[in-house]
């Protein structure tokens, strides 16, 4: 079963977990949001960031979801 949360922080952020134990699920819903990401807010793609947090420091993962989006409405950061 894929589990999906969703929760909005001071209206600026919105946070979505994908989680459970059915990884390809996951990963395929993953790939059809950041597929429906470029093709509504960011089809140049300069917006869509992908960090690995057992290898990114803190403070990175922090300026990447806090850093404003270039040339789009939005920005997408997948940790």
């Amino acid at each position: 079963m894929l589990y999906i949360y969703t929760c909005i922080l001071c209206f600026v952020i919105m946070l979505i977990f994908l989680s459970g134990p059915d990884t390809f699920r996951s990963r395929k819903q993953l790939k059809k949001m950041i597929e429906k990401f470029k093709t509504d807010r960011d089809p140049q793609g300069f917006n869509v960031v992908v960090l690995d947090c057992r290898v990114s420091e803190p403070s990175y993962i922090l300026e990447q979801i806090l850093t404003p989006p270039f040339l789009a409405e939005k920005k997408l950061v997948i940790l």
